[in-house]
């Protein structure tokens, strides 16, 4: 069992933060993947190789859940340790 801290996170941060994710899953570029996230329990290659492309390019429109339930996902968060909270 990890430790996990609640991290706000402004709006803008994790709409860059998703569509740069969504690209990167898109162009299946496993190095940056792998540099960008802090994923020790999830294999790279896994994930990328079984990633269900999703429409970012209304993302503005989103809800902060709607946000949250994505940036929360391995490889797209910035830490496993943390969950995350849309500021404005």
């Amino acid at each position: 069992m990890s430790i996990q801290s609640t991290q706000d996170i402004p709006r803008e941060n994790a709409i860059w933060r998703i569509r740069n994710t969504v690209t990167l899953l898109n162009q299946k570029n496993y190095r940056e993947i792998e540099e960008m996230a802090s994923e020790n329990n999830f294999s790279v290659q896994l994930f990328v190789d079984n990633w269900i492309p999703i429409d970012v390019s209304n993302i503005d429109k989103w809800t902060d859940d709607m946000l949250v339930n994505q940036i929360n996902r391995p490889f797209f968060r910035y830490s496993m340790f943390d969950n995350y909270c849309i500021v404005d």
